[in-house]
């Protein structure tokens, strides 16, 4: 059994090590890293997806079309936030068996 003061000292370095993370890291790297971290593995798949697919056309249209001149997702937080919050929401309503087939099927998260 680990005496207590260390047990302080490991959750306080996990504490540290998450907040630095934080600081360092782009936000699209620590909404994607805490999504994971909560097991939320199909809505990480699904907005990293969007992040890339979004980035390749712009790269395929070249910078003289109006693609080149939006804003990419990685640069809009609130976007990323309300992403995550419904991908999210539908991931968990999905694993606790809340969400008909039928929609699960539609949505293209078998």
């Amino acid at each position: 059994m680990m005496p207590p003061h260390l047990k302080l000292a490991v959750i306080l370095t996990e504490i540290a090590i998450s907040a630095m993370c934080r600081y360092k890291n782009t936000y699209k790297q620590t909404l994607c890293l805490e999504m994971l971290e909560h097991g939320f593995h199909r809505s990480f798949a699904e907005i990293f997806g969007l992040i890339k697919q979004q980035a390749d056309r712009r790269l395929a249209a070249g910078p003289d079309s109006n693609l080149w001149s939006q804003h990419p997702l990685t640069d809009e937080p609130e976007k990323l936030d309300v992403m995550r919050n419904q991908l999210v929401e539908a991931e968990s309503a999905m694993l606790l068996g809340n969400v008909p087939h039928s929609f699960i099927v539609f949505v293209g998260f078998v």
